[in-house]
Formats: structure tokens, C-alpha cells, sequence
């Protein structure tokens, strides 16, 4: 394993490549935002990376930024993580009911 990098972590990298603000300014960037910070590839994660989420957008809400940066994150908060986690939770649902049905076959 090479190590757990953090999703906050890919975006702040992102963020100093040449274009990467104007991509991430758009409702796709947005959502890929929220996807990459909550650790889409990880489900089970999703508390652990929720909670570093809000951790990060509250900062720059809660600090010295200017209202461009304090309005995003305010968006992100309210909107895109929530989206996400909707969705995630949609797919572990549906994950666990195809297990469940699986199981079942084997359960008199």
C-alpha cells in the first residue's frame, strides 16, 4: 500500500495546476470536488471523510478568505457533499440489499 491520500489533499494540488480553479468553479468541478473530498472509492470511509470535509469548508468559512471563497465553500457544505453522500448512500443500499439477497438463497 503507498499510502491514504487524502481527498482535500488532490484538490488543493489541483487547485495549483494552470485552469484547475475555472474547471473546479463549474457544477461538474463542483461535483467532482465533492466526490474526490468524500472518498468515493472508498465507501466505507465516507464518516471519517465527511467529517474531514466539513472540517475544511467550516475553516474557510470560519477564517480569513474573501466572500468568493467563503460563498463556495458555504455551497459546497449545503449542496455538493450533500449530493454525494446521498448517492453513496444510495449504492451502499443497493449493495447491501444485492448481498442480502444472495444470502438469502442459503438461509431456510
Amino acid at each position: 500500500m503507498l499510502g491514504k491520500i487524502i481527498g482535500i489533499e488532490i484538490i488543493s494540488h489541483l487547485l495549483k495546476k494552470k485552469g484547475a480553479s475555472k474547471l473546479l468553479d463549474t457544477n461538474f468541478g463542483k461535483y467532482l470536488e465533492a466526490s474526490i473530498v468524500m472518498g468515493l472509492s472508498e465507501p466505507t470511509l465516507l464518516r471519517y471523510a465527511s467529517d474531514d470535509a466539513i472540517t475544511y469548508y467550516q475553516g474557510i468559512i470560519n477564517g480569513e478568505y474573501d466572500d468568493t471563497q467563503k460563498a463556495r465553500a458555504t455551497d459546497m457544505l449545503n449542496n455538493w457533499l450533500k449530493e454525494v453522500q446521498k448517492e453513496i448512500g444510495d449504492n451502499v443500499l443497493k449493495y447491501l440489499v444485492r448481498k442480502i439477497e444472495i444470502a438469502s438463497r442459503f438461509v431456510q
